[in-house]
C-alpha cells in the first residue's frame, strides 16, 4: 500500500500483517475519529484524523528500527479510541490526564476477534501486543520524546501551518536513537522544539476556543445521555455518527451546546476569572527532550538553564485555566 502522507511523504506499507490490520473496520473506523475531538465539526481545516496519526507512528518505529511487535503495538496504539478521543476525558472527569484511552485499551483489543486471530497467526500475543507501557520507543511519559509525541509534534504543527513538511522533515533528520531514548542531536534544535512545544500547547493543541468547544461538547453528550437520545455504545462508531445524533433532536440544550460549537468563529470569547460561565484547560504538552551531547544524553533544560525557568512559568500560568 502507498502511503502519501504529509509529513513523511510518500511511503509503502509493505507487512502483510499491517496490510490487514489497516483493512479492518475497527482501523478504518479511525479515518472518521479526528484528533482533535469535536473541533473538526466546527472547523473543517483541524482535520488530523487517528489512522494517519497511527500510520504515522508505525513508519516512525520502523524508521527506528523497532521490533516487528512494537511497530504493531504502534499501529494499533489510537485503535481504542472512542468519538471525539479525549473529548471523553473531559466527560468522564479527566480533562488534563486524559487516561481514559490507555486505560481501556487492552479491554478494547480483547473484543476484536479478527484483530485477535490476525495477531496470533503471526505469531504474536494480543495480550503483549497492547501492553503499550513496555513499548519505550512507542510511548514514554512527558516530558521525554517518544513516536507517538513527535509524530503529533510533527504532524499537528503541519496541520496548523507553524512548520511546513520540509521543516517537520528536517527536524526528524536530529532525532537520534540512544539506548531506547529518541533524542536530539543539536541543542538548538532541541531547545526550538521546546519553545515551539509551548507555543503549541497554547495556540493549537489546548486554545481557549478548543476547550469551549469541547466542554460545550460534554455539555450536548451528557444531556443525551440522559435523555436516552445516546448511549455508551455509540461512542465506538464516529465523530459524526454521534454528531448527527444530537443535531437530530429538538432538545434545547442539545442544540444550544451543539449551535456554539458549530459556530465557534463567531463567539466572542471574553476572558474574565471574576465573572465566567466556564473554567478548563487542555492537557499541558510542552516536552523537555533528551539531548546526545559529548557522546551522553543530557536533558536540554540542564543544558540551558532558562529553559527549565522557561517552562515552569508557562507550566503555571496554563494550568490557571482559561475563564
Amino acid at each position: 500500500m502507498t502511503i502519501n502522507d504529509k509529513v513523511y511523504g510518500e511511503w509503502e506499507l509493505t507487512d502483510p500483517l499491517a496490510l490487514a490490520l489497516v483493512k479492518l473496520p475497527a482501523f478504518q473506523r479511525l479515518y472518521k475519529v479526528g484528533q482533535y475531538g469535536s473541533r473538526w465539526m466546527a472547523l473543517p481545516e483541524e482535520n488530523v484524523n487517528r489512522a494517519e496519526h497511527s500510520l504515522g507512528v508505525y513508519y516512525l518505529l520502523k524508521h527506528f528500527n523497532a521490533s516487528r511487535e512494537e511497530q504493531i503495538a504502534g499501529l494499533l496504539h489510537d485503535i481504542s479510541h472512542s468519538a471525539f478521543s479525549h473529548v471523553i476525558d473531559y466527560l468522564r472527569g479527566d480533562p488534563h490526564g486524559q487516561g481514559g484511552q490507555d486505560n481501556v485499551h487492552s479491554a478494547f483489543i480483547e473484543r476484536q476477534d479478527e484483530t485477535k486471530d490476525l495477531l496470533r497467526a503471526a505469531g504474536l500475543d494480543y495480550k503483549i501486543v497492547s501492553d503499550l507501557g513496555q513499548y519505550k520507543l512507542l510511548d514514554r511519559d512527558l516530558p521525554d520524546l517518544c513516536a507517538d509525541r513527535l509524530d503529533y509534534f510533527l504532524r499537528d504543527s503541519i496541520c496548523f501551518n507553524r512548520l511546513s513538511p520540509g521543516e517537520a522533515r528536517s527536524l526528524l533528520k536530529h532525532i537520534v536513537l540512544v539506548d531506547d531514548y529518541l533524542a536530539v542531536d543539536d541543542p538548538e534544535i532541541a531547545r526550538f522544539m521546546v519553545k515551539h512545544s509551548i507555543n503549541m500547547t497554547f495556540a493549537c493543541w489546548g486554545p481557549p476556543y478548543g476547550v469551549l468547544i469541547y466542554l460545550r461538547t460534554v455539555a450536548a453528550l451528557r444531556r443525551a445521555l440522559e435523555i436516552n437520545l445516546i448511549t455508551d455504545a455509540d461512542f465506538w462508531t464516529t465523530d459524526l455518527e454521534v454528531w448527527n445524533k444530537l443535531r437530530s433532536t429538538s432538545d434545547k440544550v442539545i442544540l444550544s451546546a451543539v449551535s456554539d460549537v458549530e459556530n465557534i468563529r463567531q463567539l466572542k470569547l471574553c476572558h474574565d476569572d471574576k465573572d465566567y460561565e466556564y473554567h478548563g484547560r487542555d492537557k499541558f504538552r510542552a516536552i523537555d527532550p533528551l539531548v546526545f551531547l559529548n557522546n551522553r544524553l543530557q536533558r536540554v533544560s540542564d543544558i540551558f538553564p532558562d529553559l527549565a525557568d522557561l517552562l515552569k512559568t508557562e507550566k503555571q500560568r496554563y494550568e490557571r485555566g482559561y475563564y
